[in-house]
């Protein structure tokens, strides 16, 4: 009877098993990446000048191709991790250690080394504007995150219009894509990442990730 019992309880498991195998525990969806804003909030960057008494000034990777003879010209830099930046900073002595401390005790930040990196990883997406006596704004990214504009070419933003909608984005002016690099506990990958244009509601253009 025990015996019959195990063989029983062996087909039955055995049954299960099967039964389970039909259905797989990974479900796998087909997805197609459209290009577009998305549903989601956009982060906005006004494009303004970088102060000198900024804790970050000093952190901020020396770019090339940077002309000195610009009107009201504007450098900014974009950082997609901003915690990695400041981590691969502070290891490369650009950030004091009580600077460290402060930023880790505000941000409630412990950083493990199995999550950053110290090595230094080209996060930043250099931006760099100018702006003509008629109004209209030039801008120029680093879209290959070499840190040179030098190899770049500028694209126009016309002047503000009473009757442009804060939130609306110029429909002439297509998002532009920039390359940059990503640490994922890992290994660094390289990423791609859109970003649109717009006016701030203080008339100021602005750049914003799509």
């Amino acid at each position: 009877m025990i015996k019959l019992n195990l063989i029983l309880v062996i087909i039955l498991s055995f049954a299960i098993s099967c039964l389970h195998a039909q259905y797989p525990d990974t479900i796998c969806i087909k997805t197609k990446k459209i290009k577009g804003f998305g549903p989601f909030p956009h982060i906005g960057i006004p494009l303004r000048i970088i102060n000198k008494d900024d804790t970050f000034i000093h952190t901020i990777p020396e770019y090339k191709g940077i002309q000195n003879d610009l009107e009201s010209m504007t450098f900014r830099v974009l950082f997609t991790d901003f915690m990695q930046h400041s981590y691969q900073n502070y290891y490369h002595g650009k950030i004091s250690e009580k600077r460290f401390n402060e930023l880790k005790e505000g941000w409630n930040w412990n950083p493990r080394e199995s999550e950053y990196s110290k090595e230094f990883i080209k996060l930043h997406v250099g931006i760099l504007t100018s702006k003509d006596s008629n109004g209209t704004t030039k801008i120029i990214l680093d879209k290959n995150n070499n840190y040179d504009f030098s190899d770049e070419e500028y694209f126009l933003i016309p002047p503000y219009n009473s009757e442009q909608k804060f939130d609306d984005y110029f429909n002439n002016i297509s998002p532009v894509e920039v390359k940059f690099e990503l640490f994922d506990g890992e290994k660094k990958k390289k990423k791609k990442l859109e970003l649109g244009f717009k006016y701030h509601s203080s008339h100021q253009p602005q750049i914003r990730i799509c």
